[in-house]
């Protein structure tokens, strides 16, 4: 079996190296203080997007909202997945998930299926979350024909501490969608959708 908590740890250097790189990214959206800018990926035909925000709410509990379950309880909101489960835990930080989202653009885009490693970590700062992803395989769910297969390059995002009771998160979306659609078509979407999920996000951690 691969050596999935070497391959999270990887996945968070390459995260952090993204959210700290500062060169090349173009503004794409600004709007209800949610600032959504975009890079060409060095991992594939397609671009990185950025989003950055702050709540109104402690860093500790936007990670856990955002985090899927066990460690949060992202499928309780997020109306941009139909489905959200841990298939397999691999340490307290680290898991498995398979992910499904729904058709989009009026069916052009059909439902797609993610199998990601995922790990939630709380640093030793106090101050500071980290979400990292990236796809793999895992045995027992191979490619279907039931569901295009997507792939998730380093993602995830940062939660840090700006006091007692506000936060600020940096999110990295870096996904290739596969399939026929066109990645203008996708990339045209994408940052709507973010903004999207990120005001769902807020709207329950803000939550008091």
């Amino acid at each position: 079996m691969a050596d999935y908590v070497q391959i999270v740890e990887d996945t968070r250097t390459k995260l952090l190296a993204i959210i700290n790189d500062e060169e090349g990214w173009h503004k794409c959206q600004n709007v209800s203080k949610i600032r959504i800018t975009s890079k060409k990926s060095s991992y594939f035909q397609g671009n990185i997007f950025k989003a950055e925000l702050e709540f109104d709410a402690p860093f500790d509990k936007v990670a856990k909202t955002w985090a899927p379950k066990p460690k949060g309880f992202r499928q309780d909101w997020d109306t941009s997945i139909t489905s959200l489960e841990c298939i397999k835990d691999i340490n307290e930080e680290v898991m498995i998930v398979r992910t499904v989202t729904p058709s989009a653009a009026m069916g052009l885009i059909s439902a797609r299926e993610f199998i990601d490693l995922m790990m939630l970590r709380f640093e030793d700062d106090g101050e500071t979350a980290i979400t990292a992803g990236v796809s793999v395989e895992y045995p027992g769910y191979p490619v279907t024909d039931a569901l295009v297969r997507g792939k998730n390059f380093p993602c995830g995002a940062m939660f840090r501490k700006i006091d007692a009771g506000r936060s600020r998160m940096t999110y990295i979306g870096h996904t290739s969608i596969e399939g026929s659609v066109p990645v203008s078509l996708i990339e045209a979407a994408l940052p709507s959708s973010m903004h999207t999920m990120l005001n769902g996000l807020r709207k329950v951690a803000e939550k008091v």
